[in-house]
């Protein structure tokens, strides 16, 4: 029995391969993935060479749904024809008698999980494409509930890719009135569809200015910077009101990133670094949200991809080749030629 997998090489070409599926420790479950959910921003930045995550060949992915294949004998939680959603692969995988690294996996028609890590079963009425991206709105989540955000306050979300979004829509769930800001229409449409109380386009005038004239001269309760341009971060901090908080959504990379000291100094901000996805609560949480409808998330889903155009597909987003694309995942089921 064998693999299907797309992983990248150093020279930041990507290929799908085919690998051996070992046999099952005591403890774990063989998936067969239905789909995989695709970061343009994280997982990339391993590609580009932002962020250092180890040695290639590389499997990408950290999120995905499926059923249960097989169970080891000492399997528990899980049997055959299970639906589970899950965040990374154990499974060993070479090129060339090169171990591939698991970065962290989910990439592949099959994933090999300890029954007790990051994997866990898919609630019903979600539909396993949609919950496939389930790591970005429960990045948003975590960021939300680390800066307690409150019924009532002022929002500021610059920058609502994926993960901004789901920070829109967990502000909207609370009470709160987010303003979203972006320079993509589509964007800010979708926005609106999540709850944002406004919209802002740096198009259309000074965003500082702007967001003054929603929320009121002292500015909003909190901001979260989700574009990633080290540049913009101190437009973000110039948007909060004294005494307000101020959270670093985006990954910035290795670099340093240069940001004005004084404004957030004279303001008495409060800064969060929510960095992951507040692990299975904020899962969870999201997929259950998914589940009853409260959260469309099948909107941010433009592309599904089957795995044989992958690599020119990856190739696209590496160029920044995409400027139709929201989201988009992997999907398995449809018959590949590999």
């Amino acid at each position: 029995m064998k693999a299907t997998a797309v992983y990248v090489n150093e020279d930041k070409t990507f290929h799908v391969g085919t690998f051996p599926i070992p046999d099952l420790a005591g403890d774990e479950v063989l998936i067969r993935t239905h789909y995989s959910g695709i970061s343009v921003g994280t997982e990339f930045t391993a590609v580009r060479g932002t962020r250092y995550y180890g040695e290639f060949p590389m499997i990408l992915g950290y999120q995905g749904t499926g059923r249960i294949e097989a169970v080891g004998p000492e399997v528990e939680r899980f049997q055959p024809d299970d639906p589970v959603y899950f965040r990374t692969s154990t499974m060993s995988m070479k090129v060339d008698g090169k171990e591939v690294l698991q970065r962290s996996g989910t990439w592949a028609s099959h994933v090999i999980h300890s029954e007790k890590q990051r994997v866990e079963p898919l609630p019903a009425g979600v539909d396993g494409a949609t919950a496939s991206m389930f790591v970005m709105p429960a990045v948003g989540l975590n960021a939300v509930d680390m800066a307690g955000v409150r019924m009532g306050d002022w929002v500021a979300v610059q920058g609502v890719g994926l993960i901004g979004l789901g920070v829109v829509a967990a502000c909207f769930l609370r009470g709160a009135k987010p303003i979203a800001i972006d320079m993509m229409p589509n964007r800010l449409d979708l926005a609106r569809q999540f709850g944002a109380a406004a919209v802002v386009n740096p198009a259309d005038g000074d965003v500082l200015e702007q967001v003054r004239a929603i929320a009121g001269s002292d500015g909003v309760d909190v901001s979260f910077e989700g574009t990633g341009v080290g540049s913009l971060i101190d437009q973000a901090i110039s948007l909060v009101r004294m005494h307000g908080k101020f959270v670093y959504l985006a990954v910035y990379g290795e670099a340093p990133v240069a940001t004005r000291f004084m404004p957030a100094h004279h303001r008495r901000l409060t800064a969060y670094y929510p960095c992951d996805d507040g692990l299975e609560p904020c899962r969870e949480a999201v997929l259950n949200q998914m589940a009853l409808g409260v959260l469309p998330w099948h909107k941010t889903i433009s592309h599904k991809i089957p795995v044989e155009d992958m690599p020119e597909w990856c190739a696209r987003i590496l160029n920044r080749q995409t400027p139709e694309l929201l989201g988009s995942v992997i999907d398995w089921q449809v018959p590949n030629p590999v």
